[in-house]
């Protein structure tokens, strides 16, 4: 695999997992959830 592929796969990663930290934190509202501002 060369290394943009890589990248480009790491970022998507990344993407998605932000994504899904997102969506967990305003589906299950926690008070003390991390990713809550409030």
């Amino acid at each position: 695999m060369d290394k943009l592929c890589m990248e480009s796969l790491e970022g998507r990663i990344a993407l998605w997992t932000s994504m899904i930290h997102l969506t967990a934190a305003s589906t299950l509202d926690v008070a003390d959830c991390p990713y809550h501002d409030n």
